[in-house]
């Protein structure tokens, strides 16, 4: 999966060169994904592509994605529920 990340700063001002680590992780499992997830920057201020974001097994994941920049750092986590 590649996934499009649209970061801005208190006030909605873009954020650019942000530093971001994402961890897809299945709890239940005890295990990640076994891909590193690479964060390339985009065109349009802001905004950054995540790839792969790999969810390959049925079950609860948890992707965590930090991000770090001049405007502070910050830390988000989706859940899914992929079905089998």
């Amino acid at each position: 999966n590649t996934w499009v990340l649209q970061i801005n700063a208190t006030g909605g001002s873009p954020v650019t060169g942000a530093a971001m680590t994402v961890t897809p992780f299945m709890p239940d499992h005890q295990h990640g994904s076994g891909k590193t997830v690479v964060v390339e920057p985009m065109s349009e201020p802001g905004q950054y592509q995540l790839a792969p974001v790999n969810m390959w097994m049925p079950g609860l994941w948890e992707t965590t994605i930090s991000a770090s920049s001049a405007s502070g750092t910050d830390q988000v986590v989706f859940k899914f529920c992929i079905p089998s």
